[in-house]
């Protein structure tokens, strides 16, 4: 029988292997990087996720990094969505920006968490305006 976290661990190599497909096939399109860029933290965000439940010794530094892949996976999803509709880029590339420094601020110990009791993490007030 095959675990979950090995499913996991198929699930973020298929989806950046198929990010690497759709890249290959015409790099200097927006829509193909922007797809690119959004399945990479897809696979981040899983495999951030699955380490977590896996390795105790690291699992607060896992959790931050699931919070912050969390951030770019939604901001890139924006960003993708956005390149998909022929979205003005006026304030897109602004919007993505502030994504990605949310998404790195989030990986700062205390900011959204404190620490980790067993899989239980201790999140700070902060979490519900990073949440939104």
């Amino acid at each position: 029988m095959i675990s979950i976290s090995s499913f996991l661990y198929f699930a973020a190599a298929a989806s950046a292997i198929l990010g690497f497909f759709v890249l290959v096939r015409s790099p200097q399109r927006t829509l193909n990087r922007a797809y690119f860029y959004l399945t990479l933290a897809v696979s981040g965000w899983i495999i951030g996720n699955v380490l977590f439940r896996e390795v105790e010794a690291f699992r607060f530094i896992f959790a931050l990094s699931s919070y912050a892949a969390a951030g770019l996976v939604a901001t890139l999803f924006y960003f993708f969505c956005a390149t998909l509709s022929r979205r003005s880029e006026k304030h897109q590339q602004a919007l993505v920006v502030i994504g990605i420094v949310a998404a790195s601020v989030a990986a700062i110990p205390g900011i959204l968490a404190t620490g980790v009791d067993g899989i239980t993490i201790a999140t700070t007030p902060c979490i519900i305006v990073y949440a939104l």
